[in-house]
């Protein structure tokens, strides 16, 4: 009898962790849907990115490309800064609209893109991150290759990605 409760117990713990874990990608729900919802804003931003990359020889080493959004004082979007020139790099009206449409979808968490040649992450200071991958493997890493953070990854659609950290490390 006290070996069945023992493994009675036992059970019920693996089957909450379990459950815990299965959950996650449910609460998440309202995020993906958000980023399929804008897509198009998300891909043409993505372009943009590309082609400035290609056109200007940007090497891209460990540590990637940083690419800033510039805000005005009301919260609008005017424009993004590739790091290390920090020029701003002028966008069309079409495409600021899209970078509001990001901001929206992130909740006003936006600032900043990483791109580091076959990935591009649209990040703010938030716990996720939506991820672009050129060859369509899962991301291997959060923010860098060296940052440890344990994360959740679901694929959303061809390419893009949604990932999640745990709290901690």
């Amino acid at each position: 009898m006290k070996h069945l409760r023992r493994f009675i117990c036992i059970a019920i713990l693996f089957l909450l962790v379990l459950t815990g874990c299965m959950s996650s990608r449910k609460d998440h729900e309202k995020e993906i849907n958000a980023f399929l919802e804008n897509i198009d804003a998300f891909q043409q931003i993505n372009d943009k990115v590309i082609d400035y990359a290609m056109t200007n020889d940007i090497v891209v080493d460990e540590k990637g490309c940083y690419i800033g959004i510039d805000y005005d004082e009301n919260g609008t979007a005017t424009g993004l800064y590739p790091a290390p020139d920090f020029d701003l790099l002028p966008l069309s009206t079409d495409e600021l609209a899209s970078v509001s449409r990001i901001n929206e979808v992130l909740g006003s968490d936006f600032d900043y893109i990483d791109y580091y040649g076959d990935r591009i992450s649209y990040a703010g200071d938030g716990g996720w991150v939506y991820v672009y991958m050129e060859d369509d493997e899962a991301p291997s890493f959060f923010w860098n290759p060296d940052d440890e953070i344990r994360f959740q990854c679901y694929k959303i659609c061809d390419h893009w990605y949604f990932l999640y950290h745990y709290f901690g490390r």
